[in-house]
């Protein structure tokens, strides 16, 4: 299959019409039509249920699209890779670990010639792109499950914590504050620490929080805090060095369930490029970010 022909196939599938994709291409129908029907007869199966109203995915279609979107993905990569004058390092993180992979990054290259192409997504995708050797290594957290296609390296141990207004701490002069202290007050969290949450909380005497905000990005949990909206509960990495002189961050007493690990993770199957040992090694070696 050529890439050209899947590039265009897919800007079919997005316009829902031939004529509009020809249009979006900057070429004439007639061509891309062409393209079309050469690509179906190639792959013996049509692509398209076509109506006057368009064109839509069949199943086959469907599953050629979701499938077009990781082969262009790595071709564009391959051509990079081999037209690039310095080394690039293909470097995936959660978006609760970015500050803490920034600096990774930022270190490793004062004395190294490389580019970073960094990818965030959730740990799933994360390590489903490791697998399929889109990525190079990875920066994640526990939980996740791991398996014989990945070498796994603990970093980091990191706690969540709770931060808020100075004002939201007024009766606690303590550097730590207890799931029960956190009871009566306005609670901010991600959707993936809330179970964490609600574990340590039912340990702790059956408390019950209370959830003003459930979102899915610790960098909006972090600006709802920023901006008074109640007391955000995070990992101590996504907070550290981000706060300003308005804001206080107490530690949770007494709760290893609001514990999680930092990982880095990288294929156990595939010889490392140079680039991509040195920056492991560089890692290691390297002193608590923390």
């Amino acid at each position: 299959m050529d890439i050209r022909v899947l590039k265009n196939f897919m800007k079919i599938a997005e316009n829902g019409s031939i004529c509009k994709a020809a249009e979006s291409l900057h070429i004439s129908q007639p061509p891309l039509s062409r393209q079309l029907k050469s690509l179906e007869y190639e792959l013996g199966t049509e692509l398209f249920e076509r109506s006057s109203k368009g064109v839509t995915l069949t199943k086959k279609g469907q599953l050629l699209y979701n499938r077009a979107a990781s082969l262009i993905s790595y071709n564009d990569l391959i051509v990079r890779e081999l037209t690039a004058d310095t080394n690039i390092i293909r470097l995936g993180m959660t978006t609760s670990l970015v500050d803490y992979s920034l600096e990774y990054m930022k270190n490793f290259r004062k004395d190294n010639l490389v580019n970073f192409e960094i990818t965030e997504k959730n740990t799933f995708e994360l390590l489903e792109l490791l697998k399929n050797i889109m990525l190079d290594i990875v920066f994640i957290r526990t939980p996740f499950e791991i398996d014989s296609h990945f070498s796994s390296i603990k970093l980091e141990e990191d706690c969540l914590v709770a931060l808020g207004k100075k004002h939201f701490f007024d009766k606690t002069i303590k550097n730590e504050i207890s799931i029960k202290e956190l009871r009566d007050m306005p609670i901010i969290t991600v959707r993936r620490w809330k179970n964490f949450i609600d574990f340590a909380a039912d340990v702790d005497n059956h408390t019950c929080l209370d959830y003003h905000f459930i979102c899915d990005d610790n960098r909006t949990a972090l600006s709802m805090a920023e901006n008074g909206m109640g007391i955000s509960i995070l990992p101590s990495s996504v907070i550290n060095n981000n706060i300003d002189d308005s804001l206080v961050s107490k530690g949770i007493t007494n709760n290893d369930s609001l514990k999680t690990n930092i990982y880095m993770v990288f294929p156990s199957y595939k010889e490392m490029e140079p680039s991509v040992n040195k920056f492991i090694n560089f890692v290691l070696g390297s002193p608590h970010i923390l």
